[in-house]
């Protein structure tokens, strides 16, 4: 992430994150190819112009009290650890394969 910028929220799914920057633009990390569409117009396009749409972020997410969390699960067969996208550990639990989420907690 280049200096001054933050993710401001974030978009997860069964194979998918979507990460919104502070500076309208978002990253997605999925495990097949895919992209965000871009806001570039034809006309900005074909006289490469930048796009004059941006990604904002849902205000309803900006109005929380606390900052976001972004965490990344990984499960080593033993336990459960989320970490930071700084790479960070934040939390460790042991779980095996078999054991349902549910019961993991």
């Amino acid at each position: 992430l280049e200096e001054g910028l933050t993710y401001t929220q974030v978009a997860a799914g069964l194979s998918h994150t979507v990460l919104l920057r502070s500076d309208g633009t978002a990253v997605v990390c999925c495990q097949n190819p895919c992209k965000v569409p871009s806001l570039q117009s034809w006309m900005e396009w074909l006289t490469a112009q930048p796009a004059r749409l941006f990604y904002v972020a849902s205000p309803s997410w900006q109005s929380r009290a606390l900052p976001p969390l972004i965490l990344q699960a990984s499960v080593d067969g033993c336990a459960v650890c989320f970490t930071t996208l700084a790479g960070e550990e934040f939390c460790r639990f042991d779980a095996a394969a078999a054991d349902p989420l549910t019961e993991a907690c």
